[in-house]
């Protein structure tokens, strides 16, 4: 099994909110889509960080997984990343 993780840090401690909502929209999405069962999390220790992280048999399957992302004009179009 492996896993994918990806992080962010947040500027501010004040943008944190925010970020999550992002996180979880940003989540909602690619499951939705992709059937992924992705999971976020947060860090707010030393700095804040939004964590995304899903679980995969193999990494032929994360590198398809890449390639279709890739293609997937609806994620550039989202307006979910148009904001950020």
């Amino acid at each position: 099994m492996y896993r994918f993780e990806r992080k962010i840090t947040v500027k501010n401690v004040a943008d944190m909110s925010a970020a999550m909502q992002f996180a979880n929209d940003v989540t909602d999405y690619l499951n939705k889509r992709y059937d992924l069962h992705m999971k976020f999390g947060a860090e707010g220790f030393d700095k804040s960080r939004v964590h995304w992280f899903y679980d995969f048999d193999s990494a032929d399957k994360s590198a398809a997984l890449s390639q279709t992302l890739l293609q997937d004009q609806g994620i550039a179009d989202h307006q979910l990343f148009a904001q950020a």
